[in-house]
């Protein structure tokens, strides 16, 4: 819904931000890799030899196990969680109307964020993961620079939900479990 409000001498658009759907998809990502679960048991027999002989249970995480020293996953959920700080601070700069904070927000997790991945790990990490990781940290620089340039609320709202589609779909896709 857009309501008008009247600073001063200008009117305003202003975008009523429901935030109960963008907190949702937060806890949605939030819940998926790095946040607890399967992706803490390390890979390799043990976790196999954990299961009864002559039993048949299968574990129902059949998303793609990417496998990592504890530094390096240490690295990669740092990274995700520094991602969904930036949703909070975004989402709380639009519901104050406080556009250099929404910018800030998007701006910490843009490609500078990445910048830490060294060579040896990115040829660890699938392709797909890469990739959407690196169009993620683009997203977010490009919402930054956006919101920067005055977009409209609506627009900036819902290219946080394009970026929110990136981190909802890697996190249904991947999960970091440690190296053995």
């Amino acid at each position: 819904m857009t309501e008008h409000a009247t600073l001063g001498h200008q009117t305003r658009p202003r975008v009523r931000v429901t935030l109960r759907c963008v907190a949702l998809a937060a806890l949605i990502s939030a819940t998926g890799a790095g946040c607890g679960g399967t992706q803490d048991v390390p890979i390799g027999r043990a976790a196999a030899d954990s299961v009864p002989s002559g039993s048949m249970a299968s574990d129902p995480d059949v998303r793609t196990a990417i496998a990592l020293p504890v530094q390096g996953r240490h690295l990669i959920l740092t990274e995700m969680r520094g991602m969904l700080t930036s949703v909070q601070g975004y989402v709380a700069a639009a519901a104050r109307g406080d556009t250099s904070g929404m910018r800030a927000a998007a701006q910490a997790s843009g490609m500078a964020a990445a910048r830490d991945l060294d060579p040896a790990m990115q040829q660890r990490l699938p392709a797909e993961f890469l990739r959407l990781g690196m169009s993620t940290h683009a997203a977010w620089d490009s919402l930054a620079m956006d919101v920067g340039r005055g977009a409209p609320g609506g627009q900036a709202l819902g290219r946080l939900g394009t970026i929110m589609s990136n981190c909802v779909a890697c996190h249904a896709q991947f999960r970091i479990n440690l190296e053995r």
